[in-house]
C-alpha cells in the first residue's frame, strides 16, 4: 500500500499556484484587482512578449508600508477579511490573499511600493517563494509590481502557453474588461512598447468603451438605467440590427467584478427574442449592482463566476432592463405620426440638422448600412414619385413595376410605383392559378435578367429627346397608349388611355392622388445579390433591401390597411382561439432554429457548430438510458388526484439522469405526498410549465437548484427515481422505476 507523505511548502505552493495562475492574463486581473481595491485613479499595465517574460502593473493607490510589503507575499495574507462574517458580504475584488504568493512561486518578482506622506518607498524581490531582498528604494506613491519569466521553474506549465500574440491578446481582453468595470479609472494599456490605450477615468462609460471597443461599437449603443427591487442595471446594450454572430461582446459586471453569468447572458437575449435575426447575439457592457449579501463570489478559484441568493430577480430586472431600452429607442418603427417634409424627401435622416453630402463626395461617420421604417419603406415601394427631370411625352398612365423585375442598370430609377393586390394574393394550393402565376413569374424574371430594356407590364412608349421644363406639362390630345404583357395566354394585348388605371380593381389616377401624400423619391436601383437582397441608393445613402422582408411588410400593410383582424377572419370557427394558443404555447418556444455540435467530416476527434431548425427542446431522459414509456394524459391518481395535464411516465433505471427539456426558472422544488421528490420549470416565456416527478430517494435533483435558479435546456437536473404517493418525506412507495414527466400550458 502507498504511503502517505506530506508533501513540501515549495511543491504544495506551486500546486496552490496552479489553481490561481493559468497564464500571464491571470496575473494581470489579479494585480489590477489589487490595486483597484487600494483605491488607484490611475492603472497601467505593461507587458513585453505576451507577458511571459516582462509584465508591469503601476497604480497610485495608497501603497504600503515597509513592514506590510514582504507580508504580503504570504499565503492568505489579506486586509480585506478579518473573520468568517465578512465572507458574507464581500465588497472588494481580491480576499483571499493567494495571489501575490501564487505569483511569486512561478516568477521572478519585483515590488516598488510607498505610502502616501512617506519620504521613502520599500524595494522587495522574491523569486520562486523565496525572499531575496527587502531594501529602501525611491519611488512614487502607489504600487508597482514588475513580473519576469513566468513558470520559470515549472517547465511542465511553461510549454502548455500559447504563442506571443496568442497570450497578449489574452492579457488584452483581461484588461478591457477591467477598464470597462470602472470607467471612473483611468487605464492605460501599454504592449510590446505601443501604447494601446489610455481610457479617461472620468466616469464616462460611453466615452470609455469608445477607446477600448471603438467607435462602431459605441455608437450602436443604447442606454440602460432600470431598477427592480434590491437589483439595479445600468450600461449600454446594441441596437438589434447591430447584433453579432457570436456572444464574445456580452461584458456583464456584479458590483464592479467582471462575471461570466449564465443567468444575464440568458435574460439579454430573452430581452431581444423577437427584435433580432435568428443566429444572432446581441452585446452589452451591462452594470449589476445589489447588495453584497445577495450574492456569493466565492465560488471559482479565478473569481469569474457567482451565485445569486436570488436568481430569479436578477433575471427578471436584466430582462426588463433591456426590453425598456428597446422600447425607449427613438429608432424603433414610428405608428401613426405624420412625417416631415424633409424626411420624406431624405426617409433615413435622422433630424434637419443631420446634413449628408452626396455618395461619394467626402468622408461621413454616418453609416453606410441604414435600416428602415415602415412609413419610410411604404414611401418608397408604395407612393406617387414626382419626376424632377424633363418628362416623357404621354406619360399620364400608371406605371406597375416590382423592384425584383428592374435591371441591373446605371442610369438613374425615378418611377411612379404602385403595388398590385393581385401579385400578392396567396392562391389556394395546388390550383391552376398557382401554377400560372408561378410560370408567369419566372418568365418575368427571366426578362428582367435579360439586356433587353422592355419591363413587364410596363408602357412601351418610345423614348423621346429631352424638353425644356417649360413643355413638361403635355397639353396636347393625348394618343391611346399600347401595353406590352409577358408571353401569357392569360391575358390577350390590350389598349387602354392614359387616364385610366391599367391596374385591375383600381380607382383612377385622380381618386387615388387624393388619397395619398405625394412623395418624391431619388433612388437609383445597382442590382440584386444571393437572389435576396436589392442593393440601391436613396438620397446620399447606401441601401440594402431584403426582398422577403419588404414582402411580408406589403403583405402586412394590405392586410392592416383591409381592416379585417384575425378575430374577424375566424370568427366563425368555434375551437380556433383553443387551438391558436395550444399551439403558439408549444411550437412557438419549442421549435426554430439552433446550434448544435457535430462531428466534422473528414476530422477525427473535431466538432463544428452547426445551425439547423427544428425542435430545439431536449429529451428528458439522458442519451444511452433505456427506458419504456405509458401515456398517462389525465389519467386519476391514486387519492383522488387529477389534473389536466399532457402527462407520460417513462420507465427506467434508478439514477438515470433527467434533462430539461427547456430553459426557464425553477418554480417548484422540494416533497409532494403524490409526486414524491419533484421539479417544477416554467418557461421564460411563462407559456409552458414542465413537471419531473418521482425523482430519487436520498439525492434526487443537483444541489445547487433552489427556487428561482434558471436552468437551460440540456441541463441535467435531476435522477431518475420512484418516490412519492405517502406524507413522508423521501419513501420509496411506488414499485416501478420512473419519471412522470408532464407540461401544462399556462
Amino acid at each position: 500500500m502507498p504511503k502517505i507523505n506530506v508533501l513540501p511548502r515549495e511543491v504544495a505552493e506551486l500546486i496552490a499556484a496552479g489553481e490561481v495562475i493559468e497564464r500571464p492574463s491571470s496575473i494581470v486581473k489579479e494585480l489590477v484587482e489589487n490595486s483597484i481595491d487600494a483605491g488607484a485613479s490611475d492603472i497601467t499595465v505593461e507587458i513585453q512578449y505576451g507577458g511571459v517574460r516582462y509584465l508591469r502593473v503601476t497604480d497610485n493607490g495608497c501603497g504600503m508600508t515597509a513592514e506590510d510589503a514582504p507580508t504580503a507575499f504570504l499565503r492568505h495574507a489579506t486586509s480585506k477579511v478579518k473573520s468568517a462574517v465578512d465572507l458574507d458580504k464581500i465588497g472588494t475584488l481580491g480576499f483571499r490573499g493567494e495571489a501575490l504568493a501564487s505569483i511569486a512561486a512561478v516568477a521572478h518578482v519585483e515590488l516598488l511600493t510607498k505610502t502616501c506622506g512617506s519620504e521613502v518607498g520599500t524595494l522587495v524581490k522574491i523569486s520562486g517563494s523565496q525572499l531575496e531582498e527587502v531594501s529602501e528604494a525611491g519611488c512614487p506613491e502607489g504600487t508597482t509590481i514588475i513580473i519576469r519569466d513566468v513558470f520559470y521553474n515549472v517547465p511542465a506549465r511553461l510549454k502548455f502557453l500559447k504563442k506571443d500574440v496568442t497570450e497578449s491578446n489574452a492579457v488584452a481582453s483581461i484588461v478591457d474588461k477591467i477598464a470597462l468595470s470602472h470607467p471612473d479609472i483611468s487605464v492605460s494599456f501599454i504592449r510590446d512598447g505601443k501604447q494601446i490605450y489610455r481610457t479617461p477615468g472620468n466616469g464616462d462609460l460611453l466615452g470609455t468603451i469608445y477607446t477600448v471597443l471603438g467607435r462602431d461599437f459605441a455608437k450602436s449603443m443604447l442606454p440602460v438605467d432600470y431598477r427592480m427591487g434590491q437589483v439595479g442595471v445600468s450600461g449600454f446594450v446594441c441596437r438589434p440590427m447591430a447584433a453579432r454572430s457570436n456572444r464574445t461582446m456580452q461584458h456583464f459586471f456584479v458590483n464592479g467584478r467582471y462575471t461570466r453569468t449564465k443567468t444575464c447572458g440568458v435574460a439579454l437575449e430573452e430581452g431581444y427574442r423577437g427584435a433580432m435575426m435568428v443566429g444572432k447575439y446581441p452585446s452589452c457592457v451591462l452594470m449589476l449592482t445589489l447588495p453584497c449579501d445577495q450574492l456569493d463570489v466565492n465560488v471559482h478559484p479565478a473569481k469569474i463566476e457567482v451565485r445569486f441568493v436570488s436568481e430569479k430577480s436578477v433575471f427578471d430586472a436584466v430582462y426588463f432592463a433591456v426590453k425598456s431600452a428597446l422600447s425607449q429607442d427613438g429608432k424603433l418603427p414610428e405608428t401613426g405620426t405624420a412625417r416631415s417634409e424633409a424626411n420624406l424627401l431624405s426617409p433615413f435622416a435622422d433630424s434637419e440638422k443631420s446634413e449628408q453630402p452626396l455618395l461619394g463626395s467626402q468622408k461621413t461617420d454616418k453609416p453606410v448600412f441604414s435600416t428602415m421604417t415602415a412609413q419610410q419603406y411604404r414611401a418608397m415601394s408604395g407612393a406617387d414619385a414626382q419626376d424632377t427631370r424633363p418628362a416623357l411625352r404621354n406619360s399620364g398612365a400608371k406605371v406597375q413595376i416590382r423592384e425584383e423585375w428592374l435591371p441591373p442598370k446605371r442610369g438613374e430609377v425615378i418611377l411612379d410605383v404602385e403595388a398590385d393586390p393581385a401579385d400578392f394574393e396567396q392562391p389556394d394550393r395546388f390550383t391552376a392559378k398557382d401554377r400560372r402565376d408561378a410560370e408567369l413569374e419566372k418568365k418575368m424574371r427571366q426578362r428582367a435578367q435579360s439586356d433587353s430594356p422592355t419591363i413587364p407590364k410596363a408602357v412601351s412608349v418610345p423614348k423621346p429627346a429631352p424638353v425644356p421644363a417649360e413643355d413638361k406639362l403635355d397639353t396636347a390630345p393625348k394618343k391611346p397608349v399600347s401595353v406590352v404583357q409577358p408571353e401569357s395566354d392569360l391575358a390577350p394585348k390590350t389598349t387602354v388611355s392614359p387616364e385610366a388605371d391599367i391596374l385591375p380593381g383600381y380607382a383612377p389616377v385622380q381618386a387615388q392622388a387624393q388619397e395619398r401624400e405625394t412623395v418624391s423619391m431619388d433612388y437609383k436601383v445597382f442590382g440584386e445579390i444571393f437572389s435576396t437582397y436589392i442593393l440601391c441608393r436613396i438620397g446620399d445613402e447606401f441601401v440594402l433591401i431584403d426582398k422577403h422582408a419588404a414582402h411580408e411588410r406589403i403583405l402586412y400593410n394590405r392586410l392592416k390597411s383591409q381592416g379585417e383582424t384575425l378575430e374577424q377572419m375566424t370568427s366563425g370557427l368555434e375551437y380556433f382561439p383553443y387551438y391558436k394558443e395550444a399551439y403558439e404555447a408549444v411550437l412557438g418556444g419549442m421549435v426554430g432554429e439552433f446550434e448544435i455540435e457535430e462531428p466534422a467530416e473528414g476530422e477525427e476527434g473535431k466538432k463544428n457548430w452547426m445551425k439547423k431548425y427544428g425542435l430545439k427542446a431536449f429529451h428528458p431522459i439522458a442519451k444511452g438510458f433505456p427506458y419504456s414509456d405509458y401515456d398517462d394524459f389525465g389519467v386519476s391518481r391514486t387519492y383522488g388526484y387529477k389534473r389536466n395535464h399532457l402527462g407520460h411516465d417513462m420507465m427506467g433505471q434508478t439514477g438515470t439522469p433527467i434533462i430539461n427539456v427547456e430553459s426557464g426558472y425553477v418554480e417548484a422544488l422540494g416533497w409532494n405526498q403524490y409526486g414524491g421528490w419533484r421539479i417544477g420549470i416554467r418557461s421564460f416565456d411563462k407559456k409552458r410549465y414542465y413537471y419531473y416527478a418521482h425523482l430519487r430517494q436520498g439525492f434526487p435533483y443537483q444541489p445547487e437548484l433552489k427556487e428561482g435558479s434558471v436552468v437551460l435546456a440540456g441541463d441535467v437536473i435531476g435522477y431518475m427515481g420512484h418516490t412519492g404517493y405517502s406524507t413522508e418525506e423521501d419513501t420509496n412507495n411506488i414499485d416501478t422505476t420512473h419519471l412522470h414527466f408532464g407540461m401544462q400550458l399556462i
